[in-house]
């Protein structure tokens, strides 16, 4: 099963497929973006995301299929989708909001990827089918800005609070 996250370090995002892969990208003064092929013990430089973005802001997603998503980052709306089998990127729909530190998005296992806003009680959904966002109900509490996780269950949205303090909501 795919991983519906990705996992984040300093300056580097990483993404499992949930059979041999994990992927790597880096969008902070030298764009770069790879695979590592864990049965085959080796990297594979894959073609660079077409804009830089931040050593601790740039979201990366995998969908389940052909697809990682990256949310520019660095105070940027620029949002782009990788075709693994095509290996190239395209731009999507801009993010509604500007992308900083904190901030995550997880996917729904569907035709959904979620996107906490830090400082704020708003997330938003993205329609990977209808390339839009819309702006979804409230969360309970306001959202750190300070490297929050968000991931899915098949019915509620959590959010890991900067003071590891845990809110759910259910992001429907």
């Amino acid at each position: 099963m795919p991983c519906s996250y990705g996992v984040k370090t300093q300056g580097q995002r990483f993404v499992y497929d949930g059979n041999d892969t994990i992927y790597s990208v880096k969008t902070a003064a030298t764009r770069y973006f790879a695979k590592y092929s864990i049965s085959g013990n080796a990297w594979t430089s894959l073609t660079a995301p077409p804009a830089d973005g931040s050593s601790t802001s740039s979201p990366l997603i995998f969908d389940g299929s052909d697809s990682i998503y990256l949310l520019r980052g660095a105070g940027q709306t620029s949002f782009y989708k990788y075709s693994i089998v095509g290996n190239s990127w395209s731009s999507l729909t801009a993010a509604p909001v500007a992308i900083n530190a904190g901030q995550s998005l997880v996917w729904d296992k569907g035709n959904y990827f979620y996107l906490p806003v830090g400082n704020s009680i708003g997330y938003y959904r993205y329609s990977i089918s209808g390339n839009s966002w819309d702006l979804m109900t409230g969360a309970p509490n306001t959202i750190g800005t300070s490297e929050n996780d968000a991931w899915y269950d098949g019915t509620n949205l959590f959010i890991k609070f900067a003071a590891t303090v845990l809110k759910i909501f259910t992001a429907i």
